[in-house]
């Protein structure tokens, strides 16, 4: 038999920020504590891990 779990985060701050971290090779990078590089332009090349 299969188990499901489900994991529910909550954040506090606004969804606008969260994408700016995304968004942001050394705010990303600092939330994962890794080298990220990425474009803000749509179809930019990103790499993180």
């Amino acid at each position: 038999m299969v188990s499901i779990i489900h994991q529910k985060v909550m954040f506090s701050t606004s969804p606008r920020e969260l994408f700016n971290i995304y968004l942001d090779s050394k705010k990303h990078g600092a939330a994962i504590d890794d080298r990220v590089s990425i474009g803000r332009k749509v179809g930019a090349r990103f790499t993180a891990f």
